[in-house]
């Protein structure tokens, strides 16, 4: 009597939870931003890229324009580690600490950076622009946060020098890691002197 061969059962592939296919989406969506500037990324492109559908895609993120600031607020993000730490923490240690979590998210994105700090990619989507301009104060938020402050009661100057530490920060990262101009520590001191002004003004 011939023995048949059974073939094993297909292997079923796992449904995604809603969290993990956002979060697929996402992390696709961040490695082509990274390459390429926002007009030259296209919606069909992270959908193939991901393996859904365009209506999928839009089903979870909505627009180009809603899925590239996702990215923006996850590329940008302070990680959470990003904090004052002990009690007891110099002012010096945690502005250190913090400056050199920026420069880690700024080398391992490098390419993201590098167009975020030149603006490139935008054209004139005065929508866009305002909608990262809410994504920076955000990051201010945080910031004011890590030293001790309140958002909400923090001084209009102090909030203001903060805005315009960020836009330092993304030139001095384009002068460290696009024009080969300064090397990380040179890149390091020049943003940790400046913060700890910014606060020690402050506060």
């Amino acid at each position: 009597m011939t023995q048949v061969e059974v073939a094993p059962p297909a292997t079923r592939r796992r449904r995604l939870s809603h969290e993990e296919r956002r979060a697929q989406i996402l992390g696709e969506a961040c490695k082509l931003f990274t390459r390429s500037n926002f007009a030259e990324v296209s919606m069909e492109e992270i959908a193939a890229a991901t393996g859904v559908t365009r209506g999928l895609l839009n089903h979870y993120f909505g627009t180009k324009r809603e899925l590239y600031l996702a990215v923006v607020r996850h590329l940008t993000r302070l990680p959470p580690t990003a904090e004052r730490g002990d009690p007891g923490a110099s002012l010096d240690t945690v502005v250190a600490r913090n400056v050199d979590l920026f420069l880690d998210n700024a080398e391992r994105n490098r390419q993201f950076w590098l167009a975020l700090s030149r603006g490139s990619g935008f054209g004139r989507d005065r929508e866009l622009e305002r909608a990262v301009g809410e994504v920076e104060e955000a990051y201010v938020d945080r910031i004011i946060e890590i030293f001790g402050g309140d958002p909400i009661s923090a001084p209009a100057a102090y909030r203001a020098a903060l805005r315009s530490y960020g836009a330092f920060a993304r030139a001095v990262s384009r002068e460290w890691l696009g024009d080969k101009r300064l090397t990380r520590d040179e890149a390091h001191h020049l943003l940790a002197r400046t913060l700890h002004a910014i606060v020690a003004d402050a506060t």
